[in-house]
């Protein structure tokens, strides 16, 4: 630990004691001035050489995958892939794209654009059922050019379906339409979590979630809730929430794929040849840091890894889901970490260089992943109240003063906002369930123009009638970006 603290520092020192002493040597005795010269030359030498060896190579297996390939005919990946290539996205998609999301709330509907919509997509749509249906979930750690299109596909799969279920709901059969919202839901959860995947894997899998979320709560207008039924449904959405081991695998996704980075990147600085990255990006940021220093600092892999290998197991011994990584617990206002904000310089006398670059550009994406998962986690708490709340209201023919009224005969407990650790606010008044956001200020569920989306998240409650408008208002200007 003592050589690592001072070699940053040791290394130019002994540089310039040798240098100092050679010319002080000089002045005062020309004859043995470069005996000395040439003593310090190698002393200075040798500490330079042995300062920038690599360590051996760190012992990373809990960070690697060792799962057996699954084949192709039981991986529910084939059957997504199939149902992308069946899409058929409309020529005006972002306008398209803005209906649909309009539609799945409830804040507009258009039966006939609905009907085309639908039909002209059947055949996805029926690939993607059949997702469903398969036992296995799994992506190799690789990227190449098409991956963010192929993993915008399934949320545009996703969309169509949540639309095809509100049109269920609205043609009599509710209840059918709930139960469908539900499977996909938790085919969300398949994704956030999906063995191999990465960082944008879990992000995808989660706007899938939202996506069921936000449907479900279109569809409770239309659909009478016994208490028997709101407790099956609560528990039902409890199963989204993400586990430790969730958040693990989603680690060691990231991880893998740095690692891979990085070693295309030595090879690619030590060939001639071109090369096919798995991420073109990503390498030539990393090129790019490679011609800032010498090769015996930049390329010292095993160092580097070792880094980040320990940043990920410090990552991965915190949970989304537990009260301590609450906004209020990281004090998430302060922003993301800087990536890199040293002179190039430095990069000649840091022993860790590549590393704490790597280390700090994953620590920008865990902040994502978190603030992500807050979102999502408080959407679930939401969205167990209004299911809660319509049983109540058809026992007792009125909304709740208070939350605590629907304990334990619909709820065991109030669902926290994973922003404070608290638990989910309601306004009887407004209809409203919502939570403070990530600036951790209760603003009663009003988000304001200019504000992030997540600085206040308002759900409000659509088989309410009073007050509903205003609150639907800020759920569509923000329902696009949350997704």
């Amino acid at each position: 630990m003592f050589v690592e603290t001072v070699s940053p520092i040791a290394t130019p020192i002994v540089s310039i004691w040798g240098l100092g002493l050679s010319q002080l040597s000089i002045g005062r005795c020309y004859r043995r001035g470069f005996g000395v010269f040439a003593f310090s030359w190698i002393v200075g030498s040798a500490a330079l050489y042995f300062y920038a060896q690599d360590i051996p190579s760190p012992a990373d297996a809990d960070l690697s995958y060792t799962s057996e390939p699954v084949p192709a005919a039981r991986n529910a990946l084939t059957r997504l892939n199939e149902s992308v290539q069946s899409l058929k996205y409309p020529h005006d998609y972002d306008e398209a794209t803005d209906r649909i999301d309009l539609a799945i709330i409830g804040a507009a509907w258009d039966s006939d654009w609905v009907a085309k919509t639908l039909d002209s997509n059947a055949i996805a749509l029926e690939r993607f059922e059949r997702a469903f249906e398969t036992d296995a979930l799994q992506i190799r750690v690789v990227s190449n050019y098409g991956e963010q299109q192929v993993l915008g596909g399934w949320l545009m799969l996703t969309k169509l379906r949540a639309l095809e279920s509100r049109r269920v709901a609205l043609g009599g059969e509710p209840e059918r339409a709930l139960q469908s919202l539900l499977v996909l839901a938790h085919f969300g959860t398949r994704i956030r979590e999906i063995d191999g995947g990465r960082m944008i894997h879990y992000l995808t899998g989660t706007s899938v979630i939202r996506v069921a979320l936000s449907a479900i709560q279109s569809v409770l207008k239309d659909v009478s809730v016994d208490p028997e039924l709101a407790n099956q449904l609560v528990r039902s959405l409890d199963g989204m929430r993400l586990k430790r081991d969730g958040w693990a695998r989603v680690a060691r996704g990231d991880y893998q794929w740095i690692k891979a980075v990085l070693d295309e990147s030595v090879a690619a600085r030590e060939s001639d040849g071109p090369r096919v990255s798995r991420d073109p990006f990503a390498r030539d940021v990393l090129e790019s840091l490679l011609t800032l220093a010498p090769r015996w600092y930049s390329l010292q892999r095993n160092r580097t890894l070792a880094r980040l290998a320990g940043h990920y197991r410090d990552s991965m011994s915190t949970s989304v889901s537990s009260v301590s990584s609450t906004c209020a617990g990281v004090r998430c206002r302060e922003g993301a970490a800087p990536i890199v904000q040293i002179a190039p310089s430095v990069y000649s006398i840091e022993r860790n260089a590549l590393g704490n670059y790597w280390a700090d550009l994953a620590q920008r994406s865990i902040q994502i992943y978190q603030q992500t998962g807050r979102v999502s986690e408080s959407m679930v708490s939401a969205v167990q109240v209004m299911i809660a709340l319509r049983a109540f209201e058809g026992n007792r023919g009125r909304m709740p003063d208070k939350l605590d009224e629907l304990v334990p005969e619909y709820l065991d407990h109030v669902p926290l906002d994973y922003f404070d650790g608290h638990a989910i606010r309601y306004s009887s008044d407004q209809h409203l369930i919502y939570s403070v956001g990530s600036d951790l200020a209760d603003a009663q569920g009003q988000w304001n123009p200019g504000e992030s989306c997540h600085s206040e998240l308002s759900f409000p409650i659509p088989f309410a009638t009073e007050g509903r408008a205003a609150a639907v208002r800020s759920l569509i200007i923000c329902g696009a970006s949350r997704s």
